[in-house]
């Protein structure tokens, strides 16, 4: 396929200094100029504003580690009532809303097998990783892939080696000397705890070990539990992340050879290519999307040769190449129209300081519903790896190719063994997981990257749509989502508002006789203008008359943004492309150091956070799942995602929870996100 290269941000100017003669014995210092440092390419196609500084905290916080395998009783109970449920048997419908899901598994007293738990701290990983404990390097035993203080998943494991009594490595084999280029290696945990590290059966000197992972959850009580993903990854160059709960556990044969076709494959596909790295498609999977027409979906490019832009140099070394590097080689260098955003510690407490997709060929994505990339290999039929109902047919008993896809051997060990290991996390693994794909490191090239549109849950806070509201004593319910209705309010029946993005006046286009603010304003840039201007300062300050209230929307509070109408923004900054949910990044659980999406101070509201009850708290109450606007729409398998879930399965309601004033379902009086953003901060 024909490609485009972009060139790079011109070169620095160099300026020549001269000195002058002097009678002096001494020469006065003539400062150095300022040198405009180059930015990287990669920043022609992110979203978000520029930073040379994306605050990624070192190894740090808690990590929840498992160890051996889960045994997934959850899900099964799930899925078989779901099953009956389609024949008209609502037996494992235990609470009787009409829905077979984790509240039914609860109360039917399903569980996880978590097996053996363990918690450390970052810091405590870096201590004792820094002294060489096992002779594979003092700090991350891949220096080639990561920057100092940073780690990967096989390095939490050697901590845990070297830490724990139980654990042992019989043999290491380093990435030098492996034919897969990652550390190969044998684990004996005495899982019986009687000293001998010979008879806990496949725990004992075992090369199947792996690791399964979930990123955090953050303040979300989602189910994960047994479920954490199946990985395919290479566990020495998987970023290790706060937050990220990972299982280690010996795998199945096939498991292991399935991963071990992947990475032979990737060498040898670098090999092939010269040493030079490529996709060979980038597939579009866009159905999902409300603007899709027929016909979009598909091959939309061919061998892309992959760079890497270095953009993520504060953890991983020059050269290395992650999943990003592919999607901005596909923008950069072949077209393809894609836009990145960086999340920082998210509303939902969620730490994950990543760049996620943000825009695709079909247009601007968002906090609902949102672009996602994945990096797919497929030997072997590999892709379909993983499903609710897998079809292990493809791969024989050692994981290679089956003779029904032209390799030899078949599969002989049954549906109940193909669905232990292939069926986990409800028909997810290997490479279609829920995580950080963009922080992936792959340095051999992938067949084909998938480009999706997905809606994820409920609807957009759209700026350029009118929102109906239920107006309650202390906040504005969402119509569209949280199962609200017009007896939600605390206060009794509900009454109504609208939300929309207004137009702030300008000095070219002013509102009467109203004057429009400028610098000399004693307020200029302090966007709660509420602060100064209220009922209990000056309850006539505004001519005269009571300070205006947007009644013909609905509203029963003054709103600065609705001020702004007549007298303007008051000097609020230009946004960014970002446009909906704002407080999914700008919210006060960010480090208040982070250059990105800082908190907004002076915002009233908007800058703060309030104590949601557990009472006030919908999921804490609702047992049904509210979709896409659809009242009663499940999925396939009667599956809630949002019941909170202790890590065995059972139902554990929220306790008090701090949470900013504008979130999924509900929204701040005065400074309702995403509308009054985007009045007062106008596009570039």
């Amino acid at each position: 396929m024909m490609r485009k290269r972009y060139s790079l941000l011109p070169a620095l100017l160099c300026f020549g200094l001269a000195g002058c003669g002097s009678d002096s014995s001494s020469t006065p210092e003539v400062p150095e100029p300022p040198v405009d440092k180059p930015k990287n390419e990669a920043w022609n196609y992110i979203e978000t504003p520029y930073s040379e500084s994306f605050n990624s905290p070192m190894v740090a916080g808690k990590f929840d580690v498992f160890f051996g395998e889960s045994e997934e009783k959850v899900i099964q109970y799930i899925n078989q009532g779901s099953a009956l449920a389609q024949q008209g048997d609502m037996s494992y419908d235990l609470n009787g809303d009409g829905w077979i899901n984790r509240w039914d598994s609860s109360e039917a007293g399903a569980r996880v097998e978590l097996g053996l738990q363990v918690s450390t701290l970052g810091s405590e990983i870096d201590r004792v990783l820094k002294t060489n404990p096992d002779g594979l390097g003092a700090g991350t035993a891949r220096p080639d892939i990561f920057v100092e203080g940073h780690y990967s998943v096989f390095d939490l494991l050697r901590y845990f080696v070297a830490t724990r009594s139980d654990l042992r490595f019989d043999n290491v084999i380093k990435p030098t000397d492996s034919e897969y280029k990652t550390h190969e290696f044998t684990l004996s945990w005495d899982q019986n705890g009687d000293g001998d590290f010979t008879n806990d059966g496949v725990h004992s000197n075992s090369d199947l070990w792996h690791f399964q992972l979930m990123a955090s959850n953050g303040d979300n009580k989602d189910y994960f539990g047994g479920l954490t993903f199946h990985m395919y990854s290479r566990m020495d160059e998987y970023w290790l992340k706060t937050g990220d709960v990972v299982r280690f556990l010996p795998t199945s044969e096939a498991m292991k050879g399935r991963r071990t076709l992947a990475w032979k494959h990737e060498i040898d596909k670098k090999a092939k290519n010269g040493g030079k790295v490529f996709a060979d498609a980038l597939r579009l999977i866009v159905d999902d999307h409300p603007d899709a027409s027929p016909g979009d979906s598909g091959i939309i490019a061919t061998q892309i040769e992959v760079r890497p832009f270095n953009l993520r140099s504060d953890v991983f070394q020059p050269g290395v190449i992650i999943g990003m590097d592919y999607f901005l080689s596909a923008a950069a260098d072949y077209d393809v129209d894609l836009g990145f955003s960086f999340w920082p510690t998210l509303s939902t407490g969620v730490p994950f300081n990543s760049f996620v997709l943000s825009k695709g060929p079909l247009g601007q994505g968002g906090g609902f519903g949102n672009w996602f990339g994945r990096l797919i290999q497929n030997p072997g039929s590999m892709l379909g790896d993983f499903s609710t109902n897998p079809n292990c047919m493809h791969m024989n008993d050692q994981g290679g190719p089956s003779a029904a896809i032209g390799g030899t051997g078949m599969w002989t060990l049954g549906k109940a063994e193909c669905d232990r290991w292939f069926n986990q996390h409800n028909g997810s693994g290997g490479y279609m997981t829920n995580t950080d794909h963009y922080t992936a490191v792959n340095n051999y090239g992938v067949d084909f990257l998938f480009l999706g549109f997905q809606q994820i849950i409920g609807n957009e806070l759209d700026a350029d749509k009118q929102l109906q509201v239920f107006v309650d004593q202390d906040k504005l319910l969402r119509s569209d989502f949280g199962n609200y209705d017009i007896n939600s309010c605390k206060g009794g029946k509900c009454s109504t508002a609208v939300l929309r993005t207004l137009i702030p006046a300008t000095e070219s286009n002013p509102v009467g006789n109203a004057p429009v603010l400028d610098s000399s304003h004693f307020g200029w840039k302090i966007a709660d203008c509420t602060q100064c201007h209220n009922e209990q300062r000056d309850p006539n300050g505004h001519g005269g008359a009571s300070w205006p209230i947007n009644t013909a929307d609905g509203f029963d509070v003054q709103q600065p943004h609705y001020c702004a109408t007549c007298h303007g923004s008051n000097g609020a900054t230009a946004r960014h492309n970002q446009e909906t949910r704002c407080s999914f990044c700008h919210n006060a659980k960010n480090d208040a150091n982070q250059d990105y999406a800082a908190v907004m101070p002076n915002h009233g509201e908007a800058s703060a956070q309030f104590l949601l009850q557990p009472d006030d708290n919908r999921s804490n109450h609702d047992t049904v799942s509210y979709y896409f606007g659809e009242p009663h729409y499940e999925t396939g398998q009667h599956y809630v995602p949002r019941a909170p879930t202790a890590l065995d399965g059972e139902i554990e309601l929220f306790g008090p929870l701090w949470v900013p004033h504008n979130n999924a379902y509900s929204l701040s009086k005065s400074f309702p996100g995403t509308y009054s953003c985007m009045t007062c901060h106008q596009p570039k």
